[in-house]
């Protein structure tokens, strides 16, 4: 990666550690490139050259690490799988099912059950 691509994925890692930019249900490269006036391309290329991953793995990754925390949690107790696949920035449910278990290797609700089971 160039040195204005490692710029640029600083700002982006700011917007989502800071701001929680993938929490956003809309939130689209498109969105991205727009907020952060760049090229979409360009952004494209930076997060695939500094990561490896294309935009949607990258967020999706983010998104994740927040539903874990959330089942982790006393919160899990209160709000359904659904809720917290829309809290965390996806808006339907096929996606989150299919993310979790892409990054955990188990699904939502097997991971909330092992967590419980683990930590009665």
């Amino acid at each position: 990666p160039t040195s204005e691509e490692l710029a640029l994925m600083k700002l982006v890692y700011e917007a989502i550690i800071k701001d929680k930019i993938y929490q956003n249900l809309d939130l689209s490269l498109e969105s991205l490139a727009k907020q952060m006036d760049v090229n979409r391309n360009y952004l494209s290329k930076a997060i695939n050259k500094t990561t490896g991953k294309n935009f949607n793995t990258y967020i999706n990754e983010y998104r994740i690490k927040e539903a874990i925390k959330i089942l982790s949690s006393n919160k899990a107790n209160i709000l359904s799988i659904d809720a917290i696949a829309f809290e965390v920035g996806f808006n339907n449910r096929t996606s989150f099912y299919q993310s979790f278990k892409k990054i955990t290797g188990l699904s939502p609700s097997d991971f909330k059950k092992n967590n419980i089971d683990n930590n009665p």
